[in-house]
């Protein structure tokens, strides 16, 4: 599955995305699970 994000800073590719996800989820777990329960389906697709 090919994924992109757009942002102020550009395109992610889905690698680059997954792992910005991640390093929030060690950075923030808090706020990541904020994320996750606010907006389960930006989520979904890391699994």
């Amino acid at each position: 599955m090919k994924f992109e994000q757009r942002s102020a800073a550009g395109t992610l590719t889905s690698d680059q995305l997954w792992g910005v996800m991640l390093e929030f989820k060690e950075v923030c777990p808090e706020g990541f699970a904020q994320l996750i329960a606010a907006a389960p389906d930006s989520v979904e697709w890391m699994g």
